[in-house]
């Protein structure tokens, strides 16, 4: 196990769980029809979930992380990439016409069509067959790492934002320096991570919430560490509620946990969501419980300036100075589609995404 937090570098490391390497790649193979055996150096050993008890990141240990060809793989699967999801049209509203947008991990470029005319857009994205897509469309992508474009072009765009990206970077404080490092002073980040704060952190099934594919997983406190790390605070924290289609799968995982809670052990319900089984009871219900417990939260803080000392890291704000409001409501979660291709089939279970927008000082 790794001694060390993967971002912070803390040696306050909680166990919390473990998953069988080969049940991983089992379920790859029969549920996706993808081989990821070759990702792993040893099939018989196990992953272990840790937490660091200093910033709250959640990582399996050891890091297993997916690469091109696997991504490929995936994306033949026809649910894989999205054209519409909730996070796009939120997010459009934090971009203005006029803003230069730079996309992390764009995928086919999905999330342009919902800029405002006059907004100057570019995409990130190493998949090939996604870059050809995007370039067919008329749009400005190309294969490149955000080091790459950070440093050719510093502090260049108004607006930096990626969209269930952060999740599968092995490094991912590199990662968020880069994106910093691109942003003008006064732009803003916008990220989209499943919330480990929703029900997905005690869903056990959710397979495409590990490894090879999710490598991290973030909490809202460990988001606000990490942003302060880079001298930027969270303006704003938005829950995607959880989506209708989800309510069989988010009713099953709370049954689950409960019994698991009264009795002991591991219980593991027959749902739709895992690799064998069909959901039952009702959708409607499930729904209505969704409401009740899983309303979304919303955080707000405002930025301070502080002292600028020169370079295009040198902007940023005091932690001293973050005040925080929350509404009286609890932590929100949602799925997205589940991408069932019949039964005995592990769908796509893209997990409940937050926004997160900062902005710098100027």
């Amino acid at each position: 196990m790794q001694e060390h937090c993967l971002y912070c570098g803390a040696d306050a490391i909680t166990r919390i769980a473990e998953v069988e390497v080969a049940r991983l790649i089992e379920v790859y193979r029969k549920g996706f029809g993808v081989d990821v055996e070759r990702l792993f150096s040893d099939t018989s050993a196990r992953l272990t979930l840790v937490s660091c008890r200093t910033c709250e990141l959640r990582w399996f240990s050891p890091l297993v992380a997916g690469d091109d060809r696997f991504y490929e793989d995936l994306q033949k699967l026809p649910w894989y990439y999205q054209d519409d999801k909730p996070e796009y049209g939120y997010a459009s509203q934090h971009i203005l016409p006029g803003d230069a947008v730079l996309e992390v991990g764009c995928g086919k470029g999905a999330f342009a069509p919902f800029l405002a005319n006059g907004v100057q857009y570019r995409g990130l994205e190493f998949n090939r067959l996604a870059v050809d897509k995007a370039r067919g469309a008329g749009l400005d992508v190309e294969a490149c790492s955000i080091a790459a474009e950070a440093e050719r072009v510093p502090a260049s765009y108004d607006v930096v934002c990626h969209f269930q990206v952060l999740e599968h970077v092995s490094a991912p404080r590199a990662f968020l320096v880069d994106c910093v490092r691109a942003l003008r002073p006064g732009g803003r980040l916008i990220i989209t991570v499943p919330s480990e704060d929703s029900f997905l952190s005690i869903a056990e099934d959710a397979w495409l919430n590990m490894p090879p594919h999710h490598v991290t997983r973030w909490t809202d406190s460990a988001l606000r560490f990490a942003l302060a790390k880079l001298q930027l605070e969270a303006q704003e924290i938005w829950h995607e509620p959880v989506a209708s289609f989800h309510a069989a799968w988010y009713r099953d995982v709370l049954i689950n946990f409960g019994v698991k809670r009264l009795f002991g052990g591991r219980t593991i319900l027959a749902s739709s969501h895992s690799a064998l089984g069909t959901s039952v009871g009702s959708d409607t219900a499930a729904r209505r419980l969704g409401v009740c417990l899983e309303r979304p939260g919303f955080l707000l803080a405002q930025p301070r300036p502080q002292r600028v000392r020169g370079g295009a890291q040198a902007y940023g704000v005091s932690a001293k100075g973050f005040r925080a409001q929350k509404k009286k409501c609890g932590p929100a979660g949602s799925a997205g589609p589940r991408g069932m291709n019949g039964p005995g089939r592990v769908g796509m279970f893209r997990s409940p995404p937050f926004i997160v927008t900062l902005k710098p000082p100027l």
